[in-house]
């Protein structure tokens, strides 16, 4: 009988073992999923930074793309960077 008490308050204490560390888990993706959800608010603030960055290199590209165009001699190609 004390040898089957013995068993049953082993296992007891690796269920106890495992419970604790499946919590134990569950609190670190908890925290893990709020620092990727951290990340991902600043990765969408950085697109829309790079969005104005993009919107302005366009508007400031194309009127001198329309100047180039109207002025004589620029059907010469333009030429290439390295």
């Amino acid at each position: 009988m004390a040898e089957l008490q013995s068993t049953e308050d082993h296992l007891r204490g690796e269920i106890r073992g495992h419970f604790e560390r499946a919590v134990n888990y569950q609190k670190m993706m908890e925290n893990a999923a709020g620092l990727a959800g951290d990340e991902l608010e600043r990765i969408g603030g950085l697109n829309q930074e790079l969005e104005k960055v993009r919107f302005k290199a366009r508007r400031n590209t194309r009127p001198s793309r329309r100047t180039s165009r109207d002025t004589p001699g620029s059907s010469l190609p333009s030429p290439r960077r390295p």
